[in-house]
């Protein structure tokens, strides 16, 4: 019997932070590009990995009304409020599901500086500073806060 399986992927985003990396304003990235990001199973009450499969035509039934559910009481009701920068602010904020640390931090501080809140920067730098010091992560991270300062002529 030939199977198929599938999960919801649910991505949100900010159209400025994709600009600033040079990414095309009328394509929307795929749900791991986007800058805050998540599967439907973080947000289902036992916050497990959600798989559905589909054997046969009488399984499509089944499946299409356990799917429209979570979408329709699950990702619509979290994605649509957050689907603007103020919003995608409020998510990072709250640490849901898809939240990590360090490439929050680095989508942060791209939006708030073309946002021009600059007073904001330094505390999300030192942040990002602190976290990544000493690991993999840490030449990357100087490289953004340096790029960063340059296109927008901030000071040291």
């Amino acid at each position: 019997m030939d199977q198929k399986s599938f999960t919801i992927n649910l991505g949100i985003a900010s159209k400025r932070i994709g600009s600033y990396y040079g990414d095309a304003p009328d394509s929307p990235p795929p749900s791991y590009a986007c800058h805050w990001e998540t599967r439907i199973g973080s947000l289902m009450p036992d916050n497990r990995d959600k798989w559905w499969t589909l054997s046969d035509e009488p399984s499509y039934c089944t499946v299409e009304i356990e799917v429209q559910k979570a979408v329709a009481e699950l990702a619509i009701p979290l994605v649509k409020p957050h689907s603007t920068e103020q919003g995608l602010f409020e998510l990072w904020v709250s640490k849901m599901p898809g939240y990590f640390e360090y490439p929050t931090l680095k989508y942060k501080s791209i939006l708030l500086a073309e946002q021009g809140k600059f007073d904001a920067l330094p505390e999300i730098l030192l942040r990002i500073r602190e976290i990544c010091r000493g690991k993999s992560a840490e030449s990357g991270a100087e490289k953004h806060i340096a790029e960063l300062r340059e296109r927008f002529s901030l000071a040291d």
